[in-house]
């Protein structure tokens, strides 16, 4: 994930489309880095997409880990989500 932020390599279409599923972001913005047409819902959604400093170590610490155990994580997160 680092090297695509850094923009060294290119997102795989199912880690786009998880990351959109997941997070519920806009996939214009996902694939663009922009959003054409600006309206409030828009706006608003975009500034929800800015991480916190605790989000952003969640993210670092996430991607320390085997893929086997970020799948064990989703899950937890999931059944979290349930209650």
């Amino acid at each position: 994930m680092s090297d695509i932020e850094a923009g060294k390599s290119k997102p795989a279409v199912d880690t786009v489309v998880s990351i959109y599923k997941n997070f519920e972001c806009s996939l214009e913005w996902l694939l663009t880095g922009s959003i054409k047409q600006v309206d409030e819902e828009k706006e608003s959604e975009y500034h929800n997409l800015q991480t916190t400093s605790l989000e952003s170590e969640l993210i670092s610490a996430f991607r320390k880990l085997s893929t086997e155990n970020q799948l064990e994580i989703f899950e937890i997160i999931n059944i979290k989500l349930r209650r």
